[in-house]
């Protein structure tokens, strides 16, 4: 064999191992919202059937949704946008597969109560997996579909008993950290909606679940648009798939990467123990919630979570602007105390650091443009973030529960916080953690 083929046979050697590694590098990405476990587990569940049976693809739906062997190419199931302009719900639901049918159901009444434009960033999947063991939820860019956690659409007590109570297999991730990082979104004194757990009694209204599942939806749709811009599917050739898409060019997070980057050499070390379940070592173990705050406040992120991929930080800084924007409401985050042992309860947690609305920071708030222009398709942004005016300071050296109940960003709250009070501790009793206040963000 000649020098020369020698060469080629080299180079041929050097592409698929690089193609390998992206494949790799991307199902860490898909890790950030979920994981393989998540997802095998209803990839073995024979009882996914199609929300509409009569529909376009619904017999290609879960064949596409958990491949056992190639992706699809997109001729066999083309992204929403390759088939429809402007999609209808029932155009979402015949790309909609369930573990049951209430969650089906219950996708079809949610849909019309959520804002209008979730369905312009539906145009940028190829369907939807609601099943009862997925948890956390995620985006597969290799499949396109958004895996939704069912959790987030029970109603009754008979719904809530389908769905599986395996905890977050991340739940213990960051167990040897000196500190705790929480977020939670918030109206005024209070949480900007209720939660059940799934191992309490109680029901919910439509109403109870239309904020949570905007949230839930505009996170992982901005990963969707984040790999394939709504903006940008024509282009895309139906004899392919969507993996050799991906290997030909690169995702918008990598843009707001390129042009201002996230700095913290901490926070990227902290962010693989909290989100991506590497060991921690004594140095990352001696950091106080201070310390690690005031590092999280001199970069650019909106979150932490921000820190364990670039796909997270474009899906979170696009997921708190769109919930402000629609909703009003003020996402917060903290870095308090770890108790002497784990703890159920609220004031067990001391805010050593925290902010409200981090977006309004300046740099924040410019990478936070950045991705909505990426992603809506239009330089002027500024109606989305017109209400981050400011960045408030939660209260320090108390717990949780009392950081939001004493928020007072000027004297016309103050009132408000003691009024809230009541509702918070409702009969006195001693205040629980919301355990999603500490689960990473899905």
């Amino acid at each position: 064999m000649g020098i020369e083929n020698l060469l080629d046979v080299f180079k041929i050697l050097v592409l698929t191992l690089i193609k390998c590694c992206m494949l790799l590098l991307i199902m860490c990405f898909i890790g950030s919202c979920g994981s393989s476990s998540s997802s095998s587990s209803s990839s073995s569940n024979p009882k996914l059937i199609p929300a509409n049976g009569d529909a376009n693809y619904s017999a290609e739906l879960a064949q596409c949704a958990f491949p056992t062997d190639n992706y699809c190419w997109m001729s066999e199931l083309p992204l929403l946008g390759q088939q429809f302009s402007s999609p209808t719900y029932d155009d979402i639901l015949g790309r909609t597969l369930v573990s049951h049918q209430w969650m089906a159901t219950r996708f079809a009444e949610l849909l019309p109560v959520l804002p209008a434009d979730i369905l312009i960033l539906l145009k940028s999947v190829t369907g939807v997996v609601i099943a009862s063991d997925i948890r956390p939820s995620y985006y597969h860019p290799y499949t396109g579909f958004i895996y939704l956690d069912a959790q987030y659409l029970w109603l009754s007590e008979t719904e809530k008993a389908t769905i599986d109570q395996a905890e977050d297999f991340r739940s213990d991730y960051g167990a040897s950290l000196g500190f705790v990082p929480l977020w939670r979104y918030v109206k005024g004194n209070d949480y900007a909606w209720s939660r059940i757990s799934l191992d309490q009694p109680g029901t919910r209204s439509l109403s109870d679940i239309a904020q949570p599942m905007a949230r839930l939806l505009y996170h992982e749709l901005a990963h969707a648009n984040d790999y394939f811009p709504s903006n940008d599917l024509s282009s895309l050739s139906l004899d392919q798939s969507l993996y050799e898409v991906l290997t030909g060019r690169d995702e918008q997070s990598q843009m707001l990467t390129t042009s201002s980057p996230l700095n913290s050499t901490l926070w990227s070390n902290l962010a693989m123990v909290l989100y991506r379940g590497e060991d921690s070592n004594v140095e990352l173990n001696s950091y106080s919630a201070l310390e690690v705050g005031l590092e999280f406040e001199a970069d650019g992120a909106s979150s932490d979570y921000a820190y364990s991929t670039p796909a997270e930080d474009f899906a979170m800084l696009f997921e708190e602007v769109m919930m402000k924007y629609h909703f009003d409401v003020d996402r917060e985050i903290a870095f308090t105390d770890k108790p002497p042992v784990d703890s159920r309860y609220c004031d067990d947690y001391v805010v050593r650091w925290g902010v409200r609305n981090r977006v309004a920071s300046p740099w924040v708030l410019a990478r936070a443009e950045t991705v909505l222009q990426l992603v809506w398709n239009q330089s002027d942004v500024s109606a989305f973030t017109e209400k981050f005016t400011a960045v408030s300071e939660l209260p320090l050296g108390v717990d949780w529960c009392e950081a939001l109940r004493s928020f007072a960003p000027n004297e016309g709250q103050a009132s408000q916080g003691r009024a809230a009070a009541a509702s918070i501790l409702g009969s006195g009793e001693r205040p629980l953690l919301r355990m999603p206040d500490r689960l990473p963000v899905h």
